[in-house]
């Protein structure tokens, strides 16, 4: 069986032994799965460097997100940093104008500008890479093996 065919089976029974192990109702008792030799290394393929995902989050936000697999938290990152953006594109162009009402001789609206994207782009690297080591996290559990419950009781 080729890597990606690999891959995509351990992703596909890793999110259905999730699905499984959170339903609602379930008796407390579990089996536990234990995957085969093959499975387990196909899923430990599946992590990511965080080092990458921090880098990736550089340049674009949410990239290193979706590198690492969490594509809503990647998108929602791309989205707000598009939203800050268009934002300080509106302010600036605002603070240019001097006008009697609008006066801002010392350049206080760009510096600002540059300290809320400066913290967002801080906020998205940080969390590109604690997202990675959480996802590997959740990967190597999920190689150790998997506790589902035994089902509902009559």
């Amino acid at each position: 069986m080729s890597l990606p065919m690999q891959s995509l089976r351990a992703t596909a029974l890793a999110a259905c032994l999730t699905l499984s192990a959170a339903a609602p109702g379930w008796a407390s008792d579990a089996y536990v799965i234990h995957l085969t030799p093959q499975d387990k290394r196909a899923t430990l393929a599946l992590q990511k460097d965080p080092a990458i995902a921090a880098l990736l989050a550089f340049p674009l936000p949410g990239l290193g997100h979706i590198y690492a697999g969490n594509w809503q938290r990647g998108l929602a990152f791309t989205g707000g940093a598009l939203v800050l953006l268009v934002g300080a594109i509106i302010v600036n162009s605002i603070a240019s104008q001097t006008t009697p009402v609008n006066n801002d001789p010392n350049g206080v609206a760009p510096i600002l500008t540059l300290l809320v994207l400066g913290a967002f782009e801080a906020v998205n690297v940080r969390d590109a890479f604690y997202t990675t080591i959480a996802i590997n996290d959740n990967l190597e559990e999920t190689a150790r093996g998997i506790a589902l419950p035994k089902g509902p009781e009559f």
